[in-house]
């Protein structure tokens, strides 16, 4: 009987020790402390300046040691975003970087799969609406029918009857408000547009009459002025293909002074001037705000609002697109909607910084260098950018040669003269470059070479991308 409640005894006590054996590999499988650390909890150290969203699960991959798991139409992986954080987890850096997106994860093995996540639905774009009144300087009243345009685009309106006007739709950001009407001095005022401010602009203007005659009354007769007509229509419209197709269709507006000893030319311009350009299909008022020429400089600047030209002819209107496809490659806006969208290499731009080692320019070198973000270009000074999708027009070769050039006297560099090539340079660093609207303020660069080349005739709206 001993035996036999020994037996009992010993058998219970290994399934005693059995099941303790068990519940430990259970708690195992589930406690995260006892089994292998999820991915999710892993710890880094995080540093991303405006960077893509592919570029920035990238990052954290690699500083958190894991491996994320994706298809990219699913993940607006042209967004930037931007982190700092000396300590943090995969986790929580993964949802900065997935905010406000519809995107959710899930562990699987040692891996981080997003997926589409149908019940995080992306916020509604924001878009905003200006709105303001125009009245007579002189009498306070409201002006009805003022032309309310945003420079540089395809937007506007009119006034009404009390002098009111809106413009909805539009997204946060700056804009250049044109003011103009037969009767009045047309002006532009400088708006930002912003979620929470009033965006309410008051104007008022001038009373504005001027006489075609004008240009008798300063001194100067028809042959004189056609002359200096003829010179401003070479240097505002340039000499590419489609500056043949430019015309001016209120030239009686401009005037022109001349100092023959300077050899100084400055243009004015009384009212909007209306241009067509065949060769793009618009149609352009254009607020001339300067306009002069120098010994070895051409300065000008205005502010230009569009209106697409109409025609029934689907061979006019398949060139047009393929001429506005090519005045936008290669541009100033193409560069900046590249660099802002991290795709400079892959849309065709080099980009070198100037280096001056002993202070004389004839000795510059070049230096290639990344630009991802503002900071980038302020800090590199002058820079020079070659488009490499384009080969440079023999006229502008010709023109070059008779030019200042380039501002870094690397003229020497000749091998770089198949591609388009231009330099920049930052005037004003204390205002943003770029804005989140599509804009860029074109008071804060100054351009050189081919770009310089390229004037009023390759004009293009800011709407317009060759994708749509």
């Amino acid at each position: 009987m001993f035996g036999r409640l020994f037996n009992f005894l010993a058998i219970a006590l290994l399934s005693i020790i059995g099941a303790t054996l068990l519940l430990v590999v259970l708690v195992a499988s589930v406690n995260p402390s006892l089994a292998q650390e999820s991915p999710l909890h892993k710890s880094l150290a995080v540093e991303l300046n405006n960077v893509r969203v592919d570029s920035a699960l990238r990052q954290i991959g690699l500083a958190g040691e894991v491996e994320f798991s994706y298809n990219p139409g699913i993940i607006p992986v042209e967004n930037r975003v931007s982190i700092s954080s000396p300590k943090t987890t995969v986790k929580d850096a993964l949802e900065k970087v997935l905010a406000d997106q519809s995107v959710s994860y899930e562990v699987v093995s040692d891996q981080i799969i997003l997926k589409k996540d149908t019940l995080r639905l992306p916020p509604p774009p924001v878009t905003l609406s200006l709105r303001g009144k125009v009245t007579d300087s002189e009498t306070g009243e409201g002006l009805s029918y003022i032309h309310v345009n945003l420079a540089g685009t395809m937007r506007g309106t009119y006034t009404n009857e009390q002098g009111y006007f809106e413009i909805p739709g539009l997204k946060p950001g700056k804009y250049e408000v044109m003011f103009s009407s037969i009767g009045f001095k047309a002006v532009n005022h400088e708006m930002k547009v912003l979620p929470g401010e009033a965006n309410y602009l008051p104007v008022s203007l001038d009373p504005f009459i001027y006489e075609l005659d004008e240009v008798v009354i300063r001194g100067m007769d028809e042959d004189v002025w056609q002359a200096h007509y003829d010179k401003f229509l070479e240097l505002f419209f340039g000499h590419t293909n489609n500056s043949r197709k430019c015309r001016i269709l209120n030239p009686e507006v401009l005037m022109f002074e001349v100092d023959e000893e300077t050899g100084s030319f400055e243009a004015f311009a009384q009212d909007l001037l209306k241009i067509e350009n065949q060769a793009l299909g618009y149609r352009i008022s254009y607020l001339l705000e300067d306009f002069r020429m120098g010994d070895g400089f051409i300065y000008y600047s205005g502010k230009p609002k569009f209106d697409e030209l109409t025609s029934r002819s689907k061979w006019k209107q398949r060139k047009w697109e393929k001429n506005r496809r090519k005045a936008y490659n290669g541009s100033l806006r193409h560069f900046f909607y590249s660099m802002n969208t991290g795709q400079l290499k892959e849309e065709g731009f080099k980009t070198y910084k100037i280096i001056v080692p002993d202070g004389r320019s004839s000795r510059n070198e070049l230096s290639e260098i990344f630009l991802n973000d503002y900071k980038s270009l302020k800090d590199a000074g002058y820079i020079q950018i070659i488009y490499t999708n384009e080969v440079q027009d023999t006229r502008y070769m010709s023109w070059a040669e008779a030019s200042v050039g380039d501002p870094s006297g690397a003229s020497h560099q000749r091998h770089f003269s198949t591609y388009q090539t231009s330099w920049l340079r930052l005037n004003n660093l204390d205002n943003p470059l770029l804005y989140s609207n599509g804009t860029y303020d074109p008071d804060a660069v100054t351009v050189y070479g081919y770009w310089s080349w390229e004037r009023v005739a390759e004009l293009i709206p800011i709407e317009y991308r060759p994708d749509k």
